[in-house]
């Protein structure tokens, strides 16, 4: 998905308090033990900034110049490319619209299901917390107001980096760990008036309607309790669509928290210290 958030007048835009910028950590993809850095990431955080990733940079400034000259065609040859549910839609953004404007284009990669899988929830609050379904990959321009919640529920924004990828753990991908990967809350706020408008390309990853999703095996210590039920994507995408932006989607699927796992040999167990290459980001 490409999307578009433009500013509005900053007396319509509620000010949001935050901290210093988040330290988001950064993985070198090309580093060794960069697997065991992503590991690290998506225990402590869920998100991570990755660094050498292997997307060329002319690619990226192509897409991003593509997709601006797109957003700024006239409204009516925009509509040529409704989605149904593939191609362009449009948001209010804001309770009663009064926050800011979101377009967006919605590509499919692949399978019909994955495509199907990328339609954005409702846009009612869009300036709301929530989390990613699976995983997702963003790449940002220079504007910021990518936010994210740290655990004691403070909001911090998130740098923007162009020539980063951004990669979120979604609620699936917590599942599928029993609680050991974070899905990190986020929003974005619209940039203020006069600035640029921040144009995100986002890659959403799930995977068919029929598939069931539980803990994997191979990842569950002797004795130890799954967390969750398990259940459908399908089943997963109605709770979160009857859901407010904000609520926790996997309160339906939750056998018991994960403050319940005790300390044993059974439990998850807290992560080990970073690898040297992971780097705080400010």
């Amino acid at each position: 998905m490409v999307g578009i958030t433009v500013p509005m007048s900053m007396d319509k835009v509620p000010l949001v308090k935050c901290a210093n910028a988040a330290a988001v950590p950064t993985v070198d993809l090309s580093a060794a033990g960069a697997a065991a850095a992503v590991e690290q990431a998506c225990r402590s955080v869920g998100i991570f900034r990755a660094i050498n990733h292997g997307v060329p940079t002319a690619l990226a400034d192509a897409l991003e110049a593509g997709a601006a000259a797109f957003f700024a065609l006239p409204h009516k040859s925009k509509l040529e490319a409704s989605a149904t549910p593939l191609g362009y839609g449009s948001k209010s953004i804001g309770r009663n619209g009064d926050v800011g404007w979101l377009e967006y284009i919605l590509l499919s990669v692949g399978s019909g299901s994955v495509a199907a899988a990328s339609l954005p929830p409702p846009l009612g609050a869009a300036l709301e917390e929530y989390t990613d379904a699976v995983i997702s990959l963003l790449r940002s321009n220079r504007t910021g107001g990518l936010q994210i919640m740290l655990p004691d529920g403070h909001w911090v924004p998130v740098a923007p980096d162009p020539d980063s990828l951004f990669v979120n753990v979604g609620d699936s991908l917590r599942v599928l760990t029993n609680g050991r990967f974070q899905s990190v809350k986020h929003r974005v706020v619209a940039p203020a008036d006069g600035e640029q408008s921040r144009l995100s390309v986002i890659y959403f990853g799930g995977p068919a309607p029929t598939q069931r999703i539980a803990p994997l095996p191979e990842l569950m210590r002797e004795g130890e309790l799954s967390m969750y039920r398990d259940f459908t994507w399908a089943e997963y995408k109605k709770a979160a669509y009857k859901s407010r932006l904000g609520d926790n989607r996997l309160d339906p699927f939750e056998l018991f928290p994960a403050a319940a796992q005790d300390c044993s040999s059974n439990a998850v167990q807290p992560p080990a210290p970073a690898p040297p290459h992971v780097a705080p980001v400010h």
